[in-house]
């Protein structure tokens, strides 16, 4: 089951269900049809309250859960925040600490074709297809009772979390639904044990270890850092958009990251071994590039890609940051699968190459749906 966190949190959901289906609350089913089912869902005192119009008629009922099985889609829309999502299968609705909970059953299947789309793009080489099915699979099968206790296995947000998810209505891809059955039966594994084989979009050359992006992480012999270039010494991942950047910050951005109202400080780069920066530092205090990029995002900016950049020149109240890469840089690149993939390795290979230290296992007893 995958906790729909990106609908955003919200006392209010409102729901079209265009082809009809089955609606069900607190266990008992209260509508089935083929016509066109709206409905609202609304928190009270972590209560639902459902309004339902069907055929003209409207019905206020108050439950504990809500479960809606759509005959072929339905659109959830959170009016607060002007997102709307469309999902297949069924939907389960609940209160929660004064907001609505919003979780999508469906196939193990069907929800990694949705997830190896979204992540990697149904345009690339099926061997890629096949890598990043893999790293997914194991993935989601490392975490999966990472939401236990929200009730559900995982949730569609990427960033620090778990992998991307949008729903599958109309996004179904044939080739990438092949790659995942031809990987099926097999996951990632170290030591005979699952891995949470992470990956990212770009490495800009050079892959990193966990403790180079999170400095207080535990030593771990699972990932290494992997040299991602060719024989003629050019990195796999050159050709991507992300693979070089610069970027502009105001000193006044960079002061609101560490929560001050005014600095005179300096921003300064604490580097490890490999080059890469672990800290980025104003003053005594410090965070994690990690840390710093989430910051940004939360004030409404980007640009700060990975960890593997400089501080090229000081201008006028802001800094130039140049780098390469993008993400955490551990793990599978992306962006280098795909190349390495045009060029005819095979997914194995391309999975050997990134994380050296594992082996590819049959698996027989993951869950079947989520």
């Amino acid at each position: 089951m995958i906790g729909l966190t990106r609908l955003k949190e919200t006392p209010l959901l409102a729901m079209d269900v265009p082809d009809g289906g089955e609606i069900n609350i607190d266990g008992k089913i209260v509508l089935r049809t083929k016509t066109s089912i709206n409905l609202t869902a609304e928190n009270v005192s972590n209560d639902l309250k459902v309004t339902l119009t069907t055929n003209g008629k409207t019905d206020v009922i108050k439950a504990k859960k809500l479960i809606i099985i759509p005959n072929t889609f339905l659109t959830i829309k959170n009016i607060e925040k002007e997102v709307t999502k469309k999902y297949e299968e069924e939907i389960i609705i609940r209160g929660r600490d004064g907001i609505l909970l919003a979780i999508n059953k469906i196939g193990f299947n069907k929800y990694l074709t949705a997830v190896v789309a979204k992540e990697i793009g149904p345009e690339s080489d099926i061997e890629a297809l096949k890598a990043q099915a893999l790293v997914s699979r194991s993935y989601a099968i490392f975490n999966l009772r990472k939401h236990k206790k929200n009730g559900f296995n995982v949730c569609d947000s990427r960033f620090a979390c778990c992998q991307a998810y949008d729903g599958t209505y109309k996004t179904f891809n044939q080739k990438v639904y092949d790659a995942v059955l031809e990987t099926e039966k097999e996951i990632l594994t170290f030591q005979g044990k699952c891995m949470e084989a992470v990956f990212h979009s770009c490495c800009g050359g050079r892959t990193c270890i966990p403790s180079d992006v999170w400095p207080n992480t535990d030593e771990n012999k699972q990932f290494i850092s992997v040299k991602d270039i060719d024989n003629a010494g050019n990195a796999y991942c050159k050709n991507s958009p992300r693979f070089k950047w610069e970027t502009k910050l105001s000193k006044n951005i960079i002061i609101q990251c560490f929560d001050l109202h005014e600095s005179k400080e300096k921003v300064l780069l604490i580097k490890n071994n490999s080059g890469d920066i672990t800290y980025i530092c104003m003053g005594d205090k410090k965070m994690t590039v990690m840390d710093f990029r989430r910051k940004l995002a939360q004030l409404g900016y980007k640009g700060i890609d990975s960890n593997f950049f400089n501080i090229i020149a000081e201008r006028n109240d802001s800094y130039v940051f140049s780098g390469y890469g993008f993400g955490h840089r551990i793990g599978m690149c992306q962006s280098g699968a795909k190349e390495m993939a045009k060029r005819g390795f095979n997914y194995k290979e391309i999975i050997n190459h990134y994380y050296p230290n594992c082996d590819i296992s049959n698996w027989r007893s993951y869950e079947k749906d989520f």
